[in-house]
């Protein structure tokens, strides 16, 4: 399955720090799904305020760059 991103947000993700699920599964090009999976599995970090869960783009980063092969 391929997901198609506008140019608008990924100008949007470049300056943005903070990501909901949704966006942070857009941000690294990914379905709902399957960032629901990698989070469960790889414990990627997030921050829980009243409710709201939000991830770091550098967090995001760093994950990604720690599963390059």
């Amino acid at each position: 399955m391929q997901i198609i991103i506008s140019e608008e947000a990924v100008k949007k993700a470049v300056q943005q720090e903070y990501f909901n699920k949704r966006e942070a599964s857009n941000y690294l090009g990914i379905s709902m799904q399957t960032f629901k999976t990698w989070r469960e599995k790889f414990k990627i970090p997030y921050q829980s305020i009243d409710g709201m869960i939000l991830f770091a783009r550098k967090d995001l980063e760093t994950f990604m760059n720690e599963h390059k092969r």
